[in-house]
């Protein structure tokens, strides 16, 4: 979800034109204003890969396959001239930043809960 919301924010703030728009009406906007500039970063891409690398954390063994898929996903929108090259590299980009980063930070407060815990002295319960 985070990454969702830092994709569309990206996009309503650079307000990249597509691809298909340079080919079929010769506009090009990067900070414009046109009917199709949501292109950078691509949101099918940086959910993708959101989507793989969580899983891929979760299980390991899966990494490959999940990884292909989101490279699949992102070259298809590249074959497809809704984005160019650059918004699947940030969109990937922007995944592992998000991705990583709560993961780190989770595992931060989970070490810390756990040296808490650890300097606790829970009564023990006996009959």
């Amino acid at each position: 979800m985070v990454c969702q919301i830092l994709t569309s924010v990206l996009k309503h703030f650079f307000a990249r034109s597509r691809p298909f728009s340079i080919i079929d009406e010769d506009i090009y906007t990067f900070f414009g204003d046109c009917q199709y500039c949501e292109s950078f970063p691509s949101g099918h891409t940086s959910n993708a890969f959101c989507m793989a690398l969580s899983i891929g954390l979760l299980y390991p063994s899966l990494r490959p396959i999940l990884l292909f898929y989101a490279c699949a996903v992102a070259i298809s929108r590249v074959i497809t001239t809704l984005h160019y090259f650059s918004d699947i590299v940030f969109g990937a980009y922007l995944a592992f930043v998000v991705v990583y980063s709560i993961y780190f930070v989770f595992d931060f407060v989970r070490k810390q809960l756990q040296k808490l815990i650890a300097k606790i002295n829970f009564p023990s319960i006996s009959n």
